[in-house]
């Protein structure tokens, strides 16, 4: 894949993350992705293929009244990105040992992806 062929696929990655498209979301991964997320150097998501990512995909749009991921930077090695983000939130239900409902989060992070197949294998959000 080229890196613009790449950065097409993060940015309709990140446009159905916004809009809670997961259908589209489940359509840009490879059969074998591997997500985790990572917050405050704690591990608190990961799912190891389609249904499992499906599964999180789903359950975390209950948590968000609104929430964007807007990209800043991108850096391509290889099969490889690293997209740099400002992610802005409105929290729907209180979250354990973080922000109550109807806070709003805003937070830099960055998320690193691999592809496989023209599809994105492995994603790892930090925050």
């Amino acid at each position: 894949m080229t890196s613009e062929e790449k950065r097409s696929l993060i940015k309709q990655y990140i446009q159905a993350y916004n809009s809670y498209d997961v259908s589209t979301l489940l359509e840009l991964l490879h059969p074998e992705v591997q997500f985790t997320n990572i917050s405050n150097g704690q591990l608190n998501a990961k799912a190891s293929g389609l249904d499992e990512f499906k599964t999180i995909a789903e359950q975390s749009k209950s948590f968000f009244v609104s929430r964007r991921q807007n990209i800043t930077s991108y850096t391509f090695n290889g099969d490889n990105a690293i997209v740099n983000v400002k992610y802005e939130a409105i929290v729907a239900k209180d979250i354990p040992n973080g922000p109550k409902a109807g806070e709003q989060m805003a937070i830099d992070g960055k998320t690193e992806f691999n592809f496989c197949d023209g599809k994105l294998k492995q994603i790892t959000d930090y925050s």
